[in-house]
């Protein structure tokens, strides 16, 4: 799955989201949401992702079980037979467990520790014209349609050092599974590598405002191709700051602001069996931009407009790679409502339009495209 897939909810990502407190005895959660991704560009090619996710979560005592998984319909268009292409798959499903409890006077700190599972229930082998599915990820939800089996576990610690302060610091682990990817070569195994990620936070929050600053770095075992190391990817680092507060006449501002960045790479010969470290970086730093403003309008009705903008830098062509990652830049701008109606059911609806933009080089053409993205969200407690 696509390192962007996070950026890409967009800002539908700060609109919604269900979660179990692991203190609400019997508490369960379910959200059912169906996205729409659509886009044409200069040379009259089109695409289209429609997504629909489920989602469930039951609490009891100090722990928390989640479910969720999904289907996908992805369509390529073009006036060339080549680069058509379509697919209905189901995605793959991730299990999960969380226990979280509260230690010391006041529960101060907060223990908790995390475990998940996702099964290989989606599509992780395309062949022929079902690889002009792979989009890029700024452009849709997900750029592959299944893994191998991965497995994770995480432990979290967040102490309250102040009444408005909170010092937060985890570790996750995930063992991640091989796959076939390519259904024209179906006995080339891929192992993506296994990683480990550190995370650090500070919070503050008063009166319905917050603010929080984080830091996250991540390192990867390097990935395989038939248990022969393929590349051995370089850590990386992301920051993000995040914030929310009021306005006059009852106008909420939330943003979200990150910025990620991974070293060079080193690649395997497969000539003389050795690594080589690349000249230049075959992957772009990411810098984005999420923001929401709502205004609470009548009977438990909430508007919003959303704004967001993400940019992938581009690289130097690199010998060792053989690769070049052109710049690319979204922009989305959009409007939506959120309706709270009786017995914990919500309902949240939103469009958006998107322009995206490749920059091309001296020897590639910039290309640009434009269209629509939708979204329709249904969550209920009981």
């Amino acid at each position: 799955m696509s390192r962007y897939r996070v950026i890409l909810a967009s800002g539908l990502l700060l609109v919604s989201g269900t979660g179990v407190c692991a203190q609400d005895v019997g508490r369960v959660t379910g959200d059912v949401s169906v996205e729409t991704f659509s886009w044409k560009d200069d040379l009259g090619d089109a695409g289209e992702q429609t997504v629909a996710l489920l989602k469930a979560a039951a609490g009891y005592g100090d722990f928390t079980f989640g479910l969720s998984t999904g289907w996908v319909k992805a369509e390529a268009r073009s006036s060339v037979e080549s680069l058509r292409g379509s697919l209905e798959t189901p995605l793959d499903t991730v299990l999960s467990a969380n226990w979280t409890r509260g230690l010391g006077p006041a529960s101060r700190l907060k223990v908790s520790l995390d475990a998940d599972v996702s099964l290989p229930t989606g599509t992780d082998q395309l062949a022929g014209t079902e690889k002009n599915l792979v989009f890029d990820p700024l452009l849709a939800r997900f750029d592959r349609y299944g893994e191998g089996t991965n497995v994770s576990a995480g432990a979290f610690l967040a102490y309250r050092a102040a009444d408005a302060w909170t010092l937060g610091l985890g570790v996750k682990a995930t063992q991640t599974g091989s796959y076939e990817p390519d259904g024209d070569a179906p006995d080339v195994e891929i192992d993506p590598g296994d990683t480990v990620a550190i995370f650090a936070r500070a919070s503050w929050a008063r009166h319905g405002a917050f603010a929080s600053v984080g830091l996250q770095g991540s390192v990867q075992n390097a990935a395989t191709r038939n248990d022969v190391d393929l590349f051995k990817r370089a850590p990386s680092v992301e920051a993000s700051l995040a914030g929310g507060f009021y306005l006059p006449w009852s106008l909420r501002t939330d943003l979200y602001a990150s910025w990620s960045t991974r070293g060079r790479d080193d690649r395997r010969d497969d000539l003389t069996g050795t690594f080589e470290t690349e000249t230049n970086r075959s992957s772009g730093d990411v810098t984005s931009v999420t923001s929401r403003f709502s205004r609470p309008m009548t009977d438990g009705l909430v508007g919003y407009l959303t704004a967001d903008w993400v940019e992938v830098s581009d690289n130097a062509f690199d010998d060792a790679s053989f690769e070049y990652l052109p710049a690319r830049e979204l922009t989305r701008l959009g409007l939506g409502v959120r309706q709270s109606l009786a017995e914990g059911m919500t309902l949240d609806a939103a469009v958006q339009r998107q322009w995206w933009e490749d920059r091309g080089s001296a020897l590639l053409t910039p290309l640009s495209a434009d269209g629509w993205v939708g979204r329709l969200n249904v969550s209920k407690s009981w």
